[in-house]
């Protein structure tokens, strides 16, 4: 019996260590899991949603892109199907869907719009591995008023006022400034000198006032055209005009910056074309309407001529109704670089651009994930808790066990130190295993 203690005694230390092995690096090991995000801006009254789809892998380590080649995104309504997208994701994990959302009731007296169609969801699969769901939630867009004036510390009798018409400059690529002058006494010989702190600026070029609705407007009796592009993080200008007779006035002030910002060629004939300033692999576009997102566009960058990194769209790629472009170097257009381009003269501006979270099936993935590793450490924990229970009492019991009784003579008995020394070794491994134990069970929860 007591060879079988002593192997006992021993090997329950082996039997632990393995079960606590197997629940960490066995069955019980943390495994990557896949999920989705789903990004969109939607109108109340918009007829379609523009999504945005993000197919991601949590390693543990982090988050890494999962492209997926079998992409299906279902549009659902009182529990049935209303739109679905197939198709695929690209080496960053992004796709872009367009879906029709659900109608409304048909109503012979009261005209009805999408907004009074009942709530949406939608759900994103890869071939048959649910990725996301969650409930797609309008939310009204605030449009404001173009671009107006900029503020400016103004001096003397010839009033100056300066436009910037797309509202940004992104470094260090060039825009286009609207300066008027209001003197009704000053002679067509009024000239405009231009100044810049970290700006780049070209000669101003005088143009008729009532060519320039924005001039005409303010009832400018001079006009300059004032190409300027930004070299620093924070710029000022400052401006001056003169006439022969004498009249002159000022205007100093600073122009809103945007760094990192993609910037977009105004001319949006033959396509967009966009610019990076810096080493960018693509760009993340929305394209914006009245009623919300009506299509997005992930363009990879590669250097043209101007040595930025470029991307071009075909000239069919604008929907009707686009009024901004919002360029992001992420899917999510949360960077500080994200920035809104007007996509025509007097276009108003959005007071809120970014794209919406519409539903993030990560967290369901990851607690799904750490149940199934709880679920699947539990028996080995408890292996580890039973067998140092044993240890603890096999190590109890040969310490109680009386002296043997020599059987022969010239037979020594053991000496009380030995014995001390057997129980400390013992209640050593005892104490030993139940860290070991408590270690399993920290790594299981």
């Amino acid at each position: 019996m007591e060879s079988y203690e002593r192997i006992a005694i021993h090997g329950l230390p082996i039997v632990a260590g393995l079960a606590t092995a197997l629940s960490i690096l066995g069955p019980g090991r943390a495994a990557p899991v896949s999920a989705a995000r789903v990004y969109g801006r939607l109108g109340p009254d918009a007829p379609v949603a523009a999504l945005r789809v993000v197919t991601l892998r949590d390693t543990g380590d982090g988050l890494e892109p999962e492209p997926c080649a079998e992409l299906v995104v279902e549009l659902r309504a009182d529990g049935r199907p209303v739109d679905t997208w197939r198709g695929t994701s690209d080496d960053a994990g992004v796709a872009e869907s367009r879906l029709a959302r659900p109608a409304a009731p048909a109503d012979p007296v009261v005209p009805t719009s999408p907004a009074d169609a009942p709530p949406a969801t939608v759900r994103v699969r890869c071939g048959d591995a649910q990725l996301a769901e969650g409930p797609l939630v309008p939310r009204a867009l605030v449009w404001t008023p173009a671009a107006g004036w900029l503020d400016g510390e103004r001096e003397g009798p010839v009033r100056l006022g300066v436009r910037l018409p797309r509202a940004v400059l992104a470094p260090p690529f060039p825009e286009e400034l609207l300066v008027v002058a209001l003197c009704p006494e000053c002679g067509p010989d009024l000239a405009l000198r231009a100044l810049g702190e970290g700006l780049s600026l070209e000669d101003p070029q005088a143009t008729d006032p009532a060519s320039t609705r924005a001039a005409a407007t303010a009832g400018a009796t001079h006009a300059w055209h004032l190409r300027a592009s930004a070299l620093a993080p924070a710029v000022a200008l400052e401006l001056e005009a003169r006439d022969a007779a004498g009249h002159g006035g000022s205007w100093r002030g600073e122009l809103p910056v945007t760094n990192g910002a993609m910037w977009l060629d105004p001319d949006t004939s033959a396509g967009l074309v966009v610019r990076a300033p810096g080493p960018q692999r693509r760009v993340f576009v929305s394209l914006l309407g009245r009623d919300g997102r009506l299509a997005g566009l992930a363009l990879p960058l590669a250097p043209d001529a101007t040595r930025f990194g470029t991307a071009r769209t075909a000239p069919d790629a604008l929907p009707e109704g686009a009024l901004l472009a919002v360029l992001a170097s992420d899917p999510a257009e949360s960077g500080s670089g994200a920035v809104a381009w007007p996509l025509g003269p007097a276009t108003p501006t959005l007071t809120d651009p970014g794209l919406d979270l519409a539903c993030d099936g990560l967290p369901e993935a990851q607690a799904h994930e750490a149940a199934r590793r709880r679920a699947t450490r539990l028996p080995f924990v408890a292996v580890i808790l039973a067998a140092g229970l044993a240890e603890m009492l096999l190590a109890v019991r040969f310490a109680r066990r009386p002296p043997r009784t020599p059987a022969a003579e010239g037979e020594e008995l053991p000496t009380t130190g030995s014995r001390g020394a057997a129980v400390l070794a013992f209640v050593g491994l005892a104490v030993a295993f139940a860290a070991l134990a408590a270690v399993a069970m920290w790594v299981a929860f």
